[in-house]
């Protein structure tokens, strides 16, 4: 009698076990804290006319040409900062810096 009540309680272990890893994958759970604001459309360039495009409350804040820009652009929300990435300054990283 006490066998089958460890071959019992042993089974059921087994099969609470099985239930509990079915074989499916484990999701990690957690939150994520955010403070600020919601950021809206951001910028882009258009490469054909060499200009950076910034949208705010749907229309357009800034119109830049690339290639006459000397200093970084400066929003009350944002900073565009350019980093050239060749000698012949054809190459162009800008690095958009929010508050």
């Amino acid at each position: 009698m006490i066998n089958k009540v460890r071959s019992g309680a042993w089974l059921l272990s087994l099969l609470l076990l099985l239930l509990l890893f079915d074989g499916s994958s484990a999701a990690v759970m957690g939150k994520i804290a955010f403070s600020g604001s919601v950021v809206e459309m951001g910028c882009w360039n258009d490469t054909q006319v060499l200009e950076i495009q910034c949208h705010r409350q749907d229309t357009v804040t800034r119109h830049v040409i690339v290639e006459n820009m000397t200093t970084p652009i400066v929003e009350p929300y944002a900073a565009v900062e350019t980093q050239y990435l060749d000698e012949d300054k054809q190459l162009t990283l800008l690095r958009i810096v929010y508050d």
